[in-house]
């Protein structure tokens, strides 16, 4: 059972990690999508082979969840069984979900939600052999990503000029990570509270 203090600290670490993981997560993408575009772009030109999928954003993607799986697990790790399996469910989910909507969902803030969605019930489907009502784990992440999504479509709206760019992106990241940790992070905690053995 958690302490209030402890609460306050696993709801304090479990944002700090998923924001953290978002701005590991954005660099990263920046270093590892120029450098697959330009090899995709080689393979293309030497040997003349097309990927039928988008190699850049498939790499980009496992990229980016899986700095934030990582972040997430080292709140987890000591509190669940195998909490590895958390990495690699993450890392996975982010390209099969989002490079497998895309076709469907392409320029759309829409289905942030339902990525949301997809991205959490690969993560349900760790929780649910560690943690009771962990389908409630869905329903959190879908809220999440909903509220990312509201900032996403209101975004366009708010003038932006160019020369604050680098600040307004730094915020934006923080913002994202905030409407990410906080519900997720509440139902971690519910859950922890309310966990069995099994």
């Amino acid at each position: 059972m958690f302490s209030l203090s402890g609460q306050r600290k696993f709801i304090l670490y479990w944002i700090l990690a998923t924001i953290v993981g978002l701005f590991v997560g954005v660099f990263l993408w920046d270093i590892v999508v120029d450098i697959v575009w330009n090899l995709e772009k080689t393979i293309k030109q030497v040997i003349g082979i097309r990927f039928p999928f988008s190699l850049q954003a498939t790499i980009g993607f496992s990229t980016f969840g899986g700095a934030i799986g990582f972040c997430q697990w080292l709140v987890l790790r000591n509190r669940l069984k195998a909490s590895w399996k958390w990495i690699i469910l993450t890392t996975i989910a982010f390209p099969l979900v989002i490079v497998g909507l895309d076709p469907i969902f392409h320029a759309s803030n829409g289905p942030f939600i339902i990525q949301g969605i997809a991205i959490s019930m690969f993560q349900w489907l760790y929780l649910l052999t560690q943690l009771r009502k962990a389908y409630l784990w869905i329903l959190s992440s879908a809220i999440a990503w909903g509220l990312i999504s509201l900032i996403l479509y209101l975004l366009p709206i708010i003038p932006i000029p160019t020369s604050v760019y680098p600040v307004a992106r730094v915020i934006l990241i923080l913002l994202m990570g905030l409407c990410l940790s906080l519900p997720t992070g509440i139902m971690m905690l519910w859950l922890f509270r309310n966990r069995n053995d099994i």
